[in-house]
């Protein structure tokens, strides 16, 4: 199926619904960012917070 095709609703309400279902689990299984990274992000932050140099 296209993207036009789903842009003109062509899929029943409950195909769209599955979709929409399947879209937001994919987002929700990706890591917004590697664990190592957000570590470091979290510990300069920490950092920032503090007058330490």
């Amino acid at each position: 199926m296209s993207l036009q095709e789903l842009k003109a609703r062509q899929l029943p309400v409950s195909d769209r619904l599955e979709l929409v279902r399947a879209i937001i689990q994919s987002l929700q299984d990706v890591p917004t960012e590697p664990p190592e990274r957000s570590r470091i992000i979290k510990q300069m932050k920490a950092l920032l917070k503090t007058d330490q140099r």
